[in-house]
């Protein structure tokens, strides 16, 4: 059972919360996603156009070392002039996550963002 308070489209094993180009951004509840994507069986799950920033790629590390979280395709695109991008601070968590052997993520997309030499060294490091 999903009861999310902002636009989600849930399809078998998929969570969409991704917003079009076009739409206000909304304040993600972090609460609320913690508990669905770590009590629902997801496999993809797009924030697409979302400005999580770095404290929303440490929450979502949290979910997916929680190793109840097993999504194999997440999207984090944002906005090309948007304020609130991850960093490499941001992408140490998702690495961090990754090299738990918790995370089963096999696709990340990170188009737009600001993910400098370091946030790159720290997610080849956790893949290899």
């Amino acid at each position: 059972a999903i009861h999310l308070d902002f636009p989600a489209r849930l399809m078998t094993n998929k969570l969409d919360l991704s917003l079009s180009s076009c739409e206000p951004v909304q304040k993600i509840d972090w609460a609320k996603l913690h508990e669905t994507i770590t009590t629902e069986p997801i496999t993809d799950l797009k924030l697409a156009w979302n400005e999580i920033g770095d404290d929303g790629a440490r929450r979502l590390a949290t979910a997916f070392e929680s190793g109840k979280c097993s999504p194999t395709y997440l999207n984090l695109r944002v906005r090309p002039r948007s304020g609130n991008k991850i960093t490499d601070g941001g992408m140490y968590h998702i690495a961090t996550a990754i090299a738990s052997g918790k995370c089963s993520l096999t696709s990340l997309n990170l188009i737009e963002h600001q993910i400098g030499v370091d946030g790159a060294r720290h997610i080849a490091t956790a893949i290899e």
